[in-house]
């Protein structure tokens, strides 16, 4: 089935096979994809791979009705905010366990935003090679209550605050490696 991908205001064809659990668009020259793109095939879909594209911004309610998708791969992209202004980018995604926003341009992100709100199940977060000085304090802990591990690395973070992770109740490992941190608060890495 062919469904209309906006690529650099050029209107392109892109053939997605309904009946796959996974969708393979990497390594393309993507920079939007507008909502309701994956309606028709989301009811199937676990794995869906948008890494090495030139995306800039996750619009509102594009993965919606994607509740099967289980790993969102957008590495490599060009995004720098995943913000309330962009609305709820990660709405519907309610089977998510692995968000991979690596190498990216990210320098912030969203601490107590509703685009985390379907997210519970959440258990891998990787935001290696972006461009994070500061980490949210994310509020309240049912935020991502599942998260089992969180990739900081190659970041520009400076200091890890005592509030940093304690929206992570089931944090077991972190990489924090290859930043800038100066100061990491005495109950930063407590249990929590």
């Amino acid at each position: 089935m062919k469904f209309p991908i906006f690529q650099r205001m050029l209107l392109v064809d892109v053939t997605l096979d309904c009946s796959s659990r996974l969708q393979h668009l990497s390594a393309n020259r993507l920079s939007a994809i507008e909502p309701g793109i994956f309606t028709t095939i989301s009811y199937n879909l676990k794995k869906l791979d948008l890494t090495r594209n030139e995306i800039t911004l996750l619009k509102h309610g594009l993965f919606w009705g994607c509740s099967t998708l289980v790993t969102l791969e957008l590495g490599h992209n060009m995004m720098s905010y995943i913000s309330e202004e962009q609305e709820f980018p990660f709405q519907g995604l309610l089977s998510l366990r692995v968000l991979r926003l690596n190498s990216n341009r990210l320098v912030g992100l969203p601490g107590d935003s509703r685009a985390w709100n379907d997210m519970a199940k959440l258990e891998e977060l990787h935001l290696s090679g972006n461009l994070l000085q500061v980490l949210p304090e994310f509020k309240p802990v049912t935020r991502l209550p599942g998260i089992k591990f969180i990739d900081l690395s190659a970041n520009l973070i400076t200091r890890l605050g005592s509030e940093t992770f304690r929206g992570f109740p089931s944090l077991e490992k972190l990489d924090a490696s290859n930043n800038a941190i100066t100061e990491i608060s005495w109950d930063a890495l407590a249990q929590n």
